[in-house]
């Protein structure tokens, strides 16, 4: 990136939270605003993926901290149906 481009785009101080950030697309965008400076939170379900990501965004010199998801047991849903709409 070049001077005029980083100034535009400085993140230097700032706290970015990449939800998905395990890997793909939000691992890429941690990427980006971690080379911008920022210092990136990134969270998502796979806590194995998100330690992956972290190593290698640390590597890669980057700030970064890991929230996991933590979701509750689903419960089963109804078995309801609902109702039909008639013409």
């Amino acid at each position: 990136m070049n001077s005029h481009l980083r100034n535009l785009f400085d993140l230097t101080g700032r706290r970015a939270l990449v939800t998905g950030g395990g890997s793909g697309l939000g691992l890429a965008i941690a990427r980006g605003l971690a080379g911008a400076g920022a210092q990136v939170v990134i969270n998502g379900r796979s806590r194995e993926r998100l330690d992956a990501a972290a190593d290698s965004l640390e590597r890669d010199g980057a700030g970064v901290e890991v929230a996991a998801m933590q979701y509750p047991q689903a419960s089963p849903r109804s078995s309801a149906t609902a109702p039909s709409i008639s013409s």
